[in-house]
């Protein structure tokens, strides 16, 4: 896959969300413009969802607005397993198989997979069957049937009838069928020459993925590279035995994605896939790279793989196509297989939950390794607050040059977490009162006036020695509040003061 440097280069992130991921990935991206051998006034990432309501949220965060400005930011509503095409919101680009992109298409999807439609297969005795499901309440009498919250009821009942591994030759198009018949395939075969228990195989089919992928390739004439991460099986081990499908329920739904026969898919029709080594990993991440399409089916890919149905065949030909990109194989190896995002997600919750009193040191290098995490910030700030007082000079001057970082990477979405304020007084255990008051007035800003920030200001001024100004944020909090005892004794306090030294009224 060779990029054009004077063309587009699109990354499409599926599913985005509230867009908190997309503005790490893009910030990155941002971050490496002088690195990377691609110019990056070329490069456009596109967050899409299939409801108008995120993108209209995309739209008004001002986190996001540079990019947008920039032009390094798009938006778009796309449903992955159903749209052929991507309508570019600011630029009014579309993307499809009719306006194909010079570059291939590089999609993120991040946690997507998973709330997908799947098909559901036993192979049971070497017997291929199809889950047809009933969609049911365990609660009786139902007197809504429209009502969201009997998703916490929900009660499937399935049944299992014989098919074949040409299933889809009647559903999906003409030059997919065949593909999805290699995966079919390959799970029939696979459990049938290695159940020697007869324990069967309970497969979950992501069908919707696999559709999303085929219609962002179409859009591209250089193929399509895939990163995805979610919670979901890699190896076959994992659908020993028949059983039903597990829901997880969350507001809506999910279930295990199964990036294994993704990787079947992708390798049938000419690519490759590379998985997370770590079967255990709560979050897998997998890489799938799928070669331009030529609309029709390539008969060397279906013989390659149709012929090679056991595991150790299409290990072999995946991994064979993946050795032509060493570079590529290795950043996977480094950044997912040696130390992933799930090794980092056990590491800080092993410091806050199996630690009982972390160090600061300990504190600052999980920091550190976060690439300063607002979020790890505020999971850790009471242990910070408390350490920093009596940390060594040096620690505490590697904390005060992380603090501006942490607020850089934030995106506001929680209005719960105050990150501005926990950094002012951060500043204020310092000593900083001016970087305390900056903090202080931003979390103003951004989530609105609160009694404590202006308490907090009003003593940031009075250790600066300006008690007029301190006297006006207490008598603020005491209006914010006016229970607030804290605001009231200081402000008892500094008029006395005010009134015996007029040296330090300010004009």
């Amino acid at each position: 896959m060779k990029l054009n440097k004077n063309e587009k280069l699109y990354i499409v992130e599926l599913g985005a969300g509230a867009g908190k991921f997309s503005f790490f990935m893009i910030k990155a991206l941002w971050e490496l413009k002088n690195i990377i051998d691609f110019p990056i006034v070329n490069i456009t990432y596109v967050l899409t969802d299939f409801t108008e309501s995120n993108v209209n949220f995309w739209k008004g965060h001002h986190a996001l607005q540079p990019y947008v400005e920039s032009g390094q930011l798009d938006f778009a509503i796309f449903d992955a397993s159903n749209d052929e095409q991507i309508r570019l919101i600011n630029s009014g680009i579309t993307l499809s198989k009719e306006n194909p992109t010079e570059n291939p298409i590089f999609v993120v999807a991040n946690y997507i997979f998973d709330t997908l439609c799947h098909d559901v297969f036993h192979v049971d005795a070497g017997v291929l069957k199809e889950g047809v499901v009933s969609v049911g309440t365990s609660k009786e009498g139902e007197p809504d049937l429209q009502d969201p919250d009997i998703i916490e009821t929900i009660n499937n009942k399935y049944q299992y009838v014989p098919t074949e591994v040409d299933y889809y030759c009647d559903i999906e198009r003409d030059v997919d069928a065949p593909h999805l018949k290699n995966v079919l395939t390959w799970y029939k075969t696979y459990f049938i020459e290695n159940d020697p228990n007869e324990l069967g195989a309970s497969v979950l089919l992501p069908i919707g993925s696999i559709r999303a992928l085929r219609n962002i390739s179409d859009a591209s004439k250089a193929g399509t590279v895939v990163l995805a991460g979610d919670k979901a099986n890699c190896h076959p081990n994992a659908f020993r035995g028949l059983v039903d499908p597990h829901f997880a329920i969350h507001g809506s739904f999910s279930v295990m994605a199964n990036f294994h026969a993704i990787g079947v898919y992708c390798t049938s029709r000419g690519g490759f896939y590379m998985h997370n080594q770590a079967e255990e990993a709560s979050l897998q991440v997998s890489c799938f790279v799928i070669p331009p399409s030529t609309g029709r089916v390539e008969r060397s890919a279906e013989c390659e793989v149709g012929d090679s149905m056991k595991h150790e065949g299409l290990t072999r030909v995946a991994g064979e196509r993946v050795a032509q990109f060493p570079l590529f194989a290795q950043a996977f190896d480094d950044n997912v297989n040696s130390f992933g995002p799930s090794d980092f997600f056990a590491l800080q919750r092993c410091v806050k939950e199996e630690t009982p009193n972390p160090s600061l040191a300990n504190i600052v290098a999980l920091l550190r390794l976060s690439n300063w995490d607002p979020d790890i910030y505020f999971k850790f700030r009471d242990q910070i607050l408390t350490q920093v007082a009596s940390a060594s000079c040096k620690l505490r001057n590697d904390l005060i040059k992380g603090m501006p970082r942490i607020w850089d990477n934030y995106f506001e979405l929680d209005k719960e977490k105050d990150v501005a304020f926990e950094i002012g007084r951060f500043y204020y255990g310092c000593l900083k009162y001016g970087e305390a008051l900056k903090y202080y007035g931003l979390s103003s800003d951004t989530l609105g006036e609160h009694h404590v920030t202006s308490h907090n200001m009003g003593l940031c001024h009075y250790s600066m020695g300006n008690l007029e100004t301190a006297l006006g944020y207490f008598e603020k909090a005491l209006a914010l509040k006016s229970t607030y005892e804290k605001a009231a004794n200081w402000i008892e306090k500094v008029s006395k003061e005010m009134g015996g030294d007029e040296s330090k009224k300010q004009t």
